[in-house]
C-alpha cells in the first residue's frame, strides 16, 4: 500500500542517515545518539503496525475468497435442483 511504502522510504532514509559510520560518528559527536535511537525505534514500529494490519487483510480476504469458492458448487447443485424441481427446461444438454 502506499503508506507501507512511505514508511519504508522513511525507513530506508533514517538507517542511511544516522546507522552509518558517518551518521553514527555525528551523532556521537552532538550528543543525538538517544534522539537517533528513539526515532529509529518509532519509525520501525510505526512499519510494524502496518505491515501486521495489511497482513491481517490479506488473512480476511484470502479467507472470504475460500468461503466464496467452497460455496460455489453447493450453490450450483441447488439452482439446477430447483430449475429440475420446477419442470421447466431452463437449460438443455444441447440437443
Amino acid at each position: 500500500t502506499t503508506q507501507r511504502q512511505k514508511q519504508m522510504a522513511a525507513m530506508a532514509a533514517t538507517v542511511t542517515e544516522s546507522l552509518s559510520v558517518s551518521g553514527i560518528l555525528l551523532g556521537r559527536t552532538m550528543g543525538r545518539s538517544d534522539s537517533l535511537t528513539r526515532g529509529f525505534a518509532e519509525e520501525s514500529e510505526r512499519l510494524v503496525d502496518l505491515e501486521v494490519r495489511s497482513s491481517m487483510a490479506g488473512r480476511w480476504r484470502m479467507s472470504t475468497i475460500g468461503i466464496v469458492m467452497a460455496a460455489m458448487p453447493a450453490v450450483i447443485y441447488w439452482a439446477a435442483g430447483l430449475t429440475f424441481a420446477s419442470g421447466a427446461a431452463a437449460v438443455s444438454i444441447g440437443t
